[in-house]
């Protein structure tokens, strides 16, 4: 089993049940608004925190994808599994609580948050970029 890639699916698998509770906070804003489609009321009025539930949910969608493929990348090159792990759990808490800060509208978190989800996705990156032209100037 250790030519597995189980760090990386249990990532994906826990930033999935964010997702979907964040989607779940969309629906039940939706709900309480009875709105079906935007986040304007019959009056063209926008409802912030309808607005703030669906920026929430977008923003994880767009990070989450980006960074399970570079976490996979990485953990399939057979890298150290502090390094996966720590990258794993680290972009999680910056996940949460960017959502969190974003919801209580406490910047300070949104804000730290973000660092980490940007930062592991940098380092995942590089990792990611320079690794495999380090190997092909090894084992040339």
């Amino acid at each position: 089993m250790t030519d597995a890639i189980i760090y990386t699916a249990c990532y994906a698998g826990l930033l999935a049940l964010l997702y979907i509770y964040l989607s779940f906070r969309v629906i039940g804003q939706r709900r309480k608004h009875k709105i079906s489609y935007g986040d304007k009321n019959k009056e063209g009025k926008t409802i912030r925190e309808l607005a703030l539930a669906i920026t929430v949910h977008n923003n994880a969608g767009q990070y989450i994808p980006v960074f399970l493929l570079l976490l996979f990348f990485v953990e399939f090159q057979q890298f150290s599994t502090t390094l996966v792990n720590g990258a794993g759990v680290i972009f999680v808490v910056g996940r949460l609580l960017h959502a969190y800060g974003m919801t209580v509208t406490n910047f300070k978190l949104r804000f730290i948050g973000m660092v980490l989800t940007l930062l592991t996705i940098i380092l995942l990156a590089v990792i990611s970029i320079f690794w495999p032209i380090y190997a092909l100037v090894l084992f040339a």
